[in-house]
């Protein structure tokens, strides 16, 4: 199948969403959020695509604000948007006109469209920029989050491993040494703070990604097939523009048929929250006294500690595992395919000595070994003496 990185990234965190954008078309607005990161990637290519020097602080703020349309903002936010987006491109230019003048690299491509190959299926995409630095390269991708993303997330980042891949692909030349891509540094750039992070990948890390890509998309071939897009909840839902149409916020927006059952179901929702919640607290009240009971039963060594209202008793506990290797080979000895049992887990095992002879099963247990010992307490009711 054909996708875009952006499709296949809707799906990874939402199939719902995928399902709603992308098979049914639903039109939404565009979000200010959206808007705003749009104009801020337009301005940053004006910067650089000037033939010549690059533009002046005047003609970046006059560019970003012919660009500006403030009927997408809300009004209360439109201003300091505003203000913000050229603070943004002002203080970008900057950084960039200081690593033009110690001739830190060259831009050699620009919102670089790409199609890659992928097996069966192929992605499309858009590279932000791309610099030539001494004798290797830096792929750049524009951020406008206001969070700054850890070195391990950017390591990670499937979005990044693509352009490189695509890159490779693209300018085969570059890279005749396979060697050569390990060279090539990724970059998130976070607008907002005028900072790069950056990494670089391992040919290995470039072969697992790969191996991911396809599993992803076959998986997305496969929920189109069954029609199965499943909502995924995330801290995002709040900033969806599907809300209505997901079966996770429709509540909010429909209208009620009954209003005495939904009176009714309100009823036990607010009770059912306020269970839960309380449950939550008595929890860790009780894993607090748990912990301080015990260490004083300990100190004492006390085996039971006595109360009118019955008696907490404190209990060893010893966890048991089998030896794999011994497991293992048994089961070979015995004709057991050791396939059946991918982790020596105490449950597999039961099911398989079902169908062992007793002393197949006593060897069995004669495998396993104390792995940890620990103590637990127990309540005992106070009982009541008959007079």
């Amino acid at each position: 199948m054909n996708t875009s990185y952006s499709a296949l990234d809707t799906f990874l965190s939402c199939p719902l969403k995928y399902k709603f954008r992308e098979i049914d078309k639903i039109k939404v607005p565009k979000s200010s959020t959206l808007s705003f990161g749009s104009l801020i990637h337009k301005t940053l290519k004006f910067i650089h695509e000037s033939d010549s020097d690059f533009p002046s602080k005047e003609e970046v703020v006059n560019f970003f604000s012919e660009n500006w349309n403030p009927a997408v903002f809300k009004e209360e936010e439109a201003d300091n948007l505003f203000e913000n987006g050229i603070s943004l491109v002002s203080n970008y230019l900057e950084k960039i006109l200081a690593m033009e003048a110690k001739k830190m690299g060259t831009v050699i491509a620009l919102e670089k469209r790409f199609i890659l190959p992928f097996g069966k299926h192929t992605i499309s995409g858009s590279i932000d920029r791309i610099d030539k630095i001494g004798d290797s390269f830096k792929i750049i991708d524009y951020k406008t989050n206001r969070k700054i993303a850890t070195e391990n997330e950017v390591k990670n980042n499937l979005q990044l491993s693509i352009y490189l891949k695509a890159f490779t692909n693209e300018w085969p030349s570059f890279f005749k040494n396979k060697k050569d891509l390990e060279k090539v540094e990724l970059a998130l750039y976070f607008v907002r703070h005028n900072l790069e992070v950056s990494v670089k990948k391992t040919i290995k890390e470039m072969e697992l990604m790969e191996e991911e890509m396809m599993k992803n998309i076959d998986l997305l071939e496969e929920t189109i097939k069954s029609d199965s897009f499943e909502p995924r909840m995330s801290p995002l839902c709040d900033w969806c523009d599907y809300r209505r149409e997901c079966p996770m916020f429709a509540h909010q927006f429909r209208s009620v048929k009954d209003p005495e059952k939904e009176f009714e179901v309100m009823d036990a929702t607010l009770k059912f929250i306020q269970l839960k919640n309380e449950k939550g607290r008595i929890e860790k009240e009780i894993r607090d006294l748990d912990k301080k009971i015990k260490i004083y039963m300990e100190n004492e060594k006390l085996g039971q500690f006595f109360t009118e209202n019955g008696s907490v008793i404190r209990a060893l506990r010893e966890t048991y595992k089998y030896n794999p290797s011994l497991v293992l080979d048994s089961l070979k000895d015995w004709g057991v395919d050791p396939a059946l049992v991918v982790k020596v887990e105490a449950s597999k095992l039961k099911q398989i000595a079902s169908k062992l002879s007793a002393e197949k099963r006593k060897e069995l247990e004669s495998f396993k070994e104390l792995e940890k010992t620990s103590h637990f307490l127990s309540v005992r009711k106070a009982k009541k003496i008959k007079i």
